[in-house]
């Protein structure tokens, strides 16, 4: 059987500097990338990851 070495998710988020400080102090994740409309979040092993997606109502160019 084979391990499972990564995980990666995306969620939905109407406020995406709300949602990046709350998973980053919960779960001490680091950002990895940071723009307008997403944020990508990883854990100091690597092994977890968490993208999160602004609204594409939400967000303003």
């Amino acid at each position: 059987m084979k391990a499972i070495n990564r995980i990666m998710t995306n969620i939905c988020s109407d406020n995406l500097a709300a949602s990046r400080d709350f998973y980053t102090k919960l779960f001490d994740f680091k950002v990895d990338f940071d723009s307008d409309w997403f944020v990508h979040l990883i854990s100091k092993n690597k092994n977890l990851e968490l993208g999160i997606v602004g609204s594409p109502f939400l967000v303003r160019f």
